[in-house]
């Protein structure tokens, strides 16, 4: 899931709602959406609750922003589906030119589905489809129920390495300096590649971004990171990335944890 850091005051915003599809992982262990940019492509299992949460903090050369407990509860409600609840967190804003700002983020609604197995050349896919829930406060918050899909794949390249891809399109309304309400659209996708250190360890690496279209902004950024699996239900992670271009933050890094309960 791509929850979308929108501020009237622009702070650096990443894609981050974040799956390591590691294959070495037993059948019944823990798959997460983080803490890659890059979305799985299974669903939680009937009558699951998964909570994955984290932090990350973003830095470039004229601001830099920390999101304390961005959040995402994944609940397996029927076979193939899984219901999602995301928050942003609460985001501390430094602009180092034009002083901060901090308060809490926009909540997003949403949905995935599983839509088939991989078999052979055909990847493993799955439908998310989100809808921005502005509660946040006046600085982090879009005020609009923006939505946002993505369509998530992935192959197992061997016993202990995957690829996953995802490409989607969102929509986020910005207040410009006019007071006026502006909606702005933006293709976003990521690829990553993810392989075994350990039966407990995994890795990946990957790149990911979106391009605007009537949006001005098209970030593209690098990231890298590890998860540890403490037992089947609980893993922890850590993550760090820099930016490629002058649309994104100059580094980020971040942790995080998931849990869930059947």
């Amino acid at each position: 899931m791509f929850i979308i850091i929108a501020s009237r005051a622009k702070p650096l915003s990443l894609s981050l709602c974040l799956m390591i599809n590691v294959p070495f992982l037993a059948a019944d262990s823990i798959i997460t959406d983080r803490p890659d940019a890059t979305e799985s492509s299974s669903v939680v299992d009937k009558g699951t609750v998964q909570l994955e949460t984290g932090f990350l903090f973003a830095d470039d050369s004229t601001e830099e922003s920390l999101e304390s407990f961005g959040s995402l509860v994944r609940i397996g409600f029927a076979e193939k589906w899984e219901a999602r609840i995301a928050w942003s967190g609460y985001i501390d804003f430094d602009s180092k030119s034009f002083g901060g700002s901090d308060g809490i983020g926009d909540a997003a609604i949403g949905f995935k589905y599983f839509i088939q197995p991989e078999q052979g050349f055909q990847p493993m896919t799955a439908l998310i489809l989100h809808i921005n829930t502005p509660i946040g406060d006046d600085a982090f918050s879009t005020d609009a129920f923006d939505p946002s899909f993505l369509v998530a794949f992935s192959h197992t390249l061997s016993e202990t390495s995957s690829l996953g891809y995802n490409l989607g399109a969102s929509l986020e309304s910005s207040a410009q300096a006019s007071v006026e309400k502006t909606t702005l659209a933006s293709i976003d996708y990521s690829i990553t590649y993810g392989f075994s250190v350990s039966e407990s360890i995994g890795s990946y690496l990957e790149i990911f971004g979106s391009q605007g279209l009537s949006s001005p902004e098209s970030p593209i950024n690098i990231d890298g990171g590890f998860t540890y699996l403490l037992d089947d239900d609980t893993q922890f992670d850590l993550f760090a990335g820099v930016g490629i271009n002058d649309e994104a933050p100059d580094w980020f890094i971040g942790i995080g944890f998931a849990k869930g309960c059947r």
